[in-house]
């Protein structure tokens, strides 16, 4: 839900870098 919120505040492409990160990290968790 964090991810989200940060998502809004930076271009697109770190976006993405942020998206797979959390899905690297979710990933990980589960």
């Amino acid at each position: 839900m964090y991810i989200v919120g940060s998502i809004v505040h930076v271009p697109e492409e770190k976006a993405d870098i942020l998206i797979a990160i959390h899905q690297k990290r979710s990933k990980l968790v589960n």
